[in-house]
């Protein structure tokens, strides 16, 4: 299976889900994030930890850090995507487990040990050339840019993220990721071709719902043979 990145993954496939609420601005201080760069990762982020993106479609993206967990005796990051909004009625979830001992940051390629797919209440295993990153590999550093979050649902008031601009080109075209690493996952904002694919909506560092069960992820049907054994 070729590179997955959260932008080929949710934006290819356009699919999103609304949820959650925005994080308390005392979480926001006690997070150790540099504001400057997207190299902090998994290590610096609560388990529960989410961010929520959407469409100009009205669909949604939810992003969710679930924590570690062990898997074939391999210490691994589990992180979970949460769509829903197209094709219409269209509701998934897709569970990552990232290779611990690979991770570096979240612009930098890790191993994924084995993606769970759950859909129509059926979950199945994908296992072999899998990897992961945040930013689309490739991408280089073009500039800063500030956004401006939609109305805050408790406060009724508009915030601004600080964010570093990246920017790559391939078939597709020229793909643009906003980050801002005091945000759970970092992305604020993707353009493809200078027309937006998603934009930060909420996120928070608690409260993160899982999709895929522990035991649904071990009972999961293998949908390929490449070297899984469990």
């Amino acid at each position: 299976m070729k590179l997955l990145n959260w932008f080929t993954i949710a934006f290819s496939l356009m699919a999103f889900v609304f949820y959650g609420c925005f994080e308390s601005e005392d979480a926001e201080e006690g997070m150790p994030y540099d504001n400057v760069n997207a190299t902090t990762g998994f290590e610096s982020m609560e388990a529960g930890s989410w961010q929520e993106l959407i469409s100009p479609d009205g669909g949604a993206l939810i992003t969710s850090f679930i924590g570690t967990e062990t898997y074939n005796g391999m210490e691994c990051y589990v992180m979970e995507y949460e769509y829903f909004g197209y094709p219409k009625d269209r509701h998934y979830w897709m569970q990552y487990w990232i290779d611990k001992a690979s991770y570096v940051n979240m612009a930098t390629p890790s191993n994924v040990v084995v993606l769970f797919l759950k859909e129509d209440g059926e979950v199945t295993k994908h296992t072999g050339n899998i990897r992961y990153c945040t930013i689309p590999e490739g991408s280089v550093q073009v500039g800063k840019s500030s956004y401006i979050t939609p109305v805050e649902q408790i406060k009724l008031v508009k915030r601004t993220i600080d964010c570093v601009v990246y920017k790559k080109t391939d078939q597709s075209g020229e793909i643009e990721t906003w980050v801002c690493a005091k945000i759970p996952f970092h992305v604020v904002k993707t353009l493809l071709n200078g027309s937006v694919q998603g934009e930060l909506q909420n996120h928070a560092f608690y409260g993160a719902a899982r999709g895929i069960s522990k035991e649904e992820a071990k009972n999961a049907k293998q949908a390929n043979q490449e070297g899984d054994q469990e």
